[in-house]
């Protein structure tokens, strides 16, 4: 049975009314649904991180900046796309805004069109990045079930350590170690070392894919 996921939002939080009305006109045909604020602390109060979507973001609000807003979501690790929308905005605004990460900045008046192929994209770009955190959140739930002696193996495995090689390092005999990566390939799920490879990757376990030397080629390049 599928797990059934929140639908999207498109969240607008402007101070202006024009603003409200044409955004919700253009998605009028759309399946996500849409909903107003207009203070950045009424979005504050009703935002749960589980909603999926984007946040339609207005420039300057009565109560604080969109790009304050906007830090403020990242510093409480809500990772909802925003798109700034600026009226007579300049281009160190633009530049500043893009630099924090926002996912796009769209001056007003927008280009209704535009705009619309925006918010998909964010939308599509925030369902990868849940599919994603969660993916990682199962991954480190399986890390947490290996036993101390079983991450040691699993992290010589990793640096492309032969059994014997693993066996030496740790103290303990061939036999053990091998029997430690089967373990280890059966709770991470992974059927084969390259898997293996690609779990740490995505996990962050192995920062840089130039670390994943085999003992071989790691003999060669100390010649």
């Amino acid at each position: 049975m599928k797990t059934r996921h929140p639908q999207p939002t498109v969240f607008i939080t402007d101070q202006c009314e024009i603003t409200h009305t044409t955004i919700q006109y253009s998605m009028k045909w759309a399946t996500q649904r849409v909903v107003s604020y207009y203070t950045a602390e009424a979005f504050l109060k009703n935002y749960q991180p589980n909603q999926p979507g984007c946040l339609l973001l207005d420039l300057h609000l009565p109560d604080m900046t969109g790009l304050e807003l906007h830090q403020r979501l990242l510093a409480e690790k809500m990772t909802l796309p925003v798109i700034i929308l600026a009226e007579n905005a300049d281009v160190s605004t633009a530049i500043k805004a893009l630099k924090a990460k926002v996912f796009d900045f769209i001056e007003k008046p927008f280009n209704q069109a535009q705009l619309k192929r925006r918010i998909i994209e964010a939308i599509q770009f925030d369902t990868r990045s849940r599919c994603q955190a969660a993916h990682k959140q199962r991954l480190r739930a399986r890390l947490e079930t290996l036993t101390v002696r079983q991450q040691d193996v699993m992290t010589e495995i990793l640096q492309g350590k032969s059994n014997k090689t693993i066996a030496q390092k740790l103290g303990i005999g061939k036999r053990t170690v091998e029997d430690h990566r089967i373990r280890v390939m059966k709770k991470m799920g992974a059927k084969h070392l390259v898997e293996l490879v690609h779990i740490a990757l995505f996990c962050g376990l192995v920062p840089e894919p130039c670390k994943l030397i085999c003992e071989h080629c790691e003999l060669e390049n100390s010649q």
